[in-house]
Order: C-alpha cells, then structure tokens, then sequence
C-alpha cells in the first residue's frame, strides 16, 4: 500500500491525472455533439449589421451573391436574388385583332328583371 502522502508528490499528481478511465470515455462517447447549422456560401452577417447596411446587402442580393442573416449566431434569414428566368408574357396582337366583338346586347337589369316577372 502507498503512503497517503505518496499522491501529494507533483510527479506522481501528474502521472495520476494524465489516466483516462473507462468512465470518462463512454462519457466522451455519450456526449451530444452540439448541432451546426447549414450556411450556404456567401456572406453571413448579423441582424444589427443588416438593419444598418440593409440597401447595401439589398444591391449585392441583386448582383447574384446569397447573404445569410442571423440571429445570436444562428441563420434566421436569407437574401438572396430573385429567379429571373421565367419568360415574359407575350401578347399576340394579331391573335387579339382577329377575335369577333360581340354586338351590344340586352342590358344585365333588363335581363335580371324579365327572368323575376317570369318567375312570378
């Protein structure tokens, strides 16, 4: 048996604290790794730097880049530019000066009150 005082020696201290236990490497093993956000590529910055630079972040959303904002570290919020690749609507004037307008007919009132004197 060692001597109560043998583990007060710094060398001996040392050797003693440098042993990994069995415990201490299923607690390693246990032990939740903590969650990282997904950030795409591009800038991140925080709330208080969008509220001041907000049209500056505005023009490089424009420009194509993705800025990520975020809220005590975490993404809350995207900029990023708009899709630009749906095609315009065309309109077919010749399509539209062809169509047949429709004579002036009976007005609506008229109509509404010969279909209530015919129901009674």
């Amino acid at each position: 048996m060692w001597p109560f005082w043998f583990c007060d020696l710094p060398a001996v201290r040392r050797d003693i604290d440098n042993v990994v236990t069995g415990g201490y490497i299923m607690d390693m093993k246990r032990r939740k790794k903590p969650f990282v956000y997904p950030v795409e590529k591009g800038r991140v910055v925080s709330v208080r730097e969008a509220k001041a630079q907000l049209s500056a972040l505005i023009g490089r959303a424009g420009t194509g880049e993705s800025i990520t904002i975020a809220w005590h570290g975490r993404p809350r919020a995207r900029l990023v530019p708009i899709d630009e690749t749906r095609r315009k609507f065309k309109v077919d004037r010749a399509w539209l000066k062809s169509m047949k307008v429709q004579g002036a007919g009976e007005r609506s009132e008229v109509m509404v009150r010969n279909d209530r004197d015919a129901r009674g």
